[in-house]
């Protein structure tokens, strides 16, 4: 499989933000809130300033683990 990735430009919309998993990371960091996965239920952490990038972008926020299985189906 190939993969390629590229910093995201401003114009681009839609596509994934994948949200880190409190099982992965147990504490956050400070501006971090807690985030339930819509997909799976999997609770994750929220960086400050997603709910605006994911808003203007017209990304759907998914935990690590859905944002996987959906880039490769």
């Amino acid at each position: 499989m190939n993969i390629k990735i590229w910093p995201r430009c401003e114009d681009e919309q839609g596509g994934i933000l994948m949200m880190p998993m409190k099982k992965n990371v147990p504490y956050g960091r400070s501006g971090w809130t807690t985030f339930t996965c819509p997909k799976c239920k999997a609770k994750c952490w929220k960086p400050k300033g997603t709910d605006e990038l994911a808003r203007t972008q017209k990304m759907t926020l998914l935990c690590t683990e859905c944002a996987l299985k959906e880039g490769l189906s």
